[in-house]
């Protein structure tokens, strides 16, 4: 990740950067037009807090920014939220197939918060994915759900239930919980 303007960019990290946006920094450049967003075409991006994210074109309405930035409370980032809408299309779609709300207990961390709570480093968690508490959901069908929908990393656990996109499938069930292999 590179700060938009790399020059007031230190050490690239998002609560240096008071550009506020961060993209990554490979070919893909700047931010898209406001006619990518309107169309939904924002590729995704790490808002260094939820709060600068602009809702004019948010089109998911089980969800909003806040529950799924970081929960840090300032202590390593403003709010840190990362943006992608493809995995918030397979989130909505769960929510849709589940028929009731999904309660995200975790979602972005910044490196902080993630050290904090236990993440590993390299953890989901660090750009997108999600824990969603299983209350009274069938653990199964949200599991078989979530598999369908293009979840590709999927962590069972006793309470909850990590998702995340990842390039590589993985499946794995945390000490405690009931294997749904």
């Amino acid at each position: 990740m590179r700060c938009a303007w790399p020059e007031t960019a230190i050490g690239g990290e998002a609560r240096a950067c008071p550009a506020r946006i961060l993209w990554p920094a490979l070919k893909n450049g700047p931010p898209e037009s406001a006619g990518d967003a309107r169309r939904g075409k924002l590729r995704p991006m790490l808002y260094s807090s939820h709060r600068l994210f602009s809702r004019a074109y948010w089109r998911w309405p089980h969800f909003i920014p806040e529950e799924l930035a970081c929960r840090c409370g300032g202590r390593g980032c403003r709010g840190a939220y990362w943006h992608d809408a493809e995995f918030l299309d397979a989130l909505e779609a769960l929510r849709k197939e589940m028929g009731r709300p999904l309660k995200i207990n975790s979602g972005h961390r910044c490196a902080i918060w993630n050290a904090v709570v236990g993440g590993v480093p390299n953890s989901r968690h660090r750009r997108i994915a999600v824990d969603i508490a299983f209350q009274k959901h069938d653990r199964r069908a949200m599991v078989d759900a979530a598999e369908r929908l293009g979840f590709t990393g999927i962590g069972i656990a006793k309470s909850f239930l990590h998702l995340d996109r990842r390039e590589t499938p993985a499946r794995w069930t945390y000490p405690g919980a009931e294997d749904l292999s």
